[in-house]
C-alpha cells in the first residue's frame, strides 16, 4: 500500500503532544518534532522514493473529548511562530530563533527555557506584543512555580516563599486575563485544572 503513494504528509505538533494535563509547552520537544520532518522530507529527496508533499501542523487542545485542557493556545503561540519558520526556511538555526524572539517580544532566555525553579529569576516585566502575551507571561511564572513545587518536598525556602508571593500576586490578574480571551466557562476549567492544582502543591488553598 505504501508504494502505491509516490507523494505523502507528515503531522506535527507544535503544542498539545507533551501531557494530557500540560501547563506549558516544552520548546525543545516541539522543535524536535518538526525537525524530525524537515530530516525525513532530505532522506526522501535522496532516496527519491517519495516526496514529503505537505505537513499539517496541529495544535492539540486535548488529548480527548473526555480529559483536560492540554496547554492554551497563548502559551503556544511563540512556539507555533518558530515551527513555522522551520518549516517554511527548511532549517533550524539560533537566527531562526533570535529573529522570532524579536517579533514576538521576549527575551530570548523566556522564549527558549522549560520553565524549572531557576526561571523566577528571570525578568518578566517585557511586554510582549503577540495575541494573549499577558497570558503567556502569567503562565510562565505559573509552571516555574509548579516546577519547584514539584521537584522537592516543601521546605519553606527564600525561593519557596517568592513562589508563594508571586502565586499570591497574580490570583485576581490571572482570571483577568483569562477572561480576555476565554469564555467565563473555559476559565473557570483552566483556573481549576491549572492555577488550582499549582495553589495545592504550595500548600496555599487553605
Amino acid at each position: 500500500l505504501y508504494e502505491s503513494f509516490p507523494k505523502v504528509w507528515g503531522a506535527t505538533a507544535f503544542k498539545g503532544a507533551a501531557e494530557p494535563d500540560a501547563v506549558w509547552t516544552p520548546l525543545h520537544q516541539r522543535l524536535a518534532n518538526h525537525y524530525s520532518w524537515l530530516d525525513k522530507s532530505q532522506l526522501l529527496m535522496r532516496e527519491k522514493s517519495r516526496q514529503l508533499e505537505a505537513v499539517v501542523v496541529t495544535g492539540w487542545s486535548r488529548f480527548s473529548h473526555c480529559t483536560s485542557l492540554c496547554e492554551i493556545l497563548p502559551v503556544g503561540l511563540p512556539s507555533l511562530c518558530i515551527c513555522l519558520r522551520m518549516l517554511r526556511k527548511g532549517h533550524f538555526s539560533r537566527a531562526l530563533v533570535e529573529e522570532a524572539a524579536r517579533e514576538l517580544g521576549i527575551s530570548l532566555e523566556l522564549l527558549l527555557y522549560d520553565n524549572d525553579q531557576a526561571s523566577l529569576a528571570i525578568d518578566t516585566k517585557q511586554q510582549p506584543n503577540f495575541p494573549g502575551a499577558k497570558i503567556f507571561s502569567c503562565i510562565s511564572k505559573l509552571e516555574s512555580c509548579r516546577q519547584l513545587f514539584l521537584s522537592s518536598e516543601p521546605q519553606n525556602t527564600s525561593l519557596e516563599i517568592h513562589a508563594k508571593d508571586v502565586l499570591e500576586d497574580m490570583k485576581d490578574d490571572f482570571r483577568t486575563e483569562l477572561l480576555t480571551v476565554f469564555y467565563p466557562e473555559d476559565v473557570e476549567e483552566i483556573y481549576n485544572s491549572k492555577f488550582k492544582k499549582v495553589l495545592e502543591l504550595a500548600d496555599l488553598t487553605k
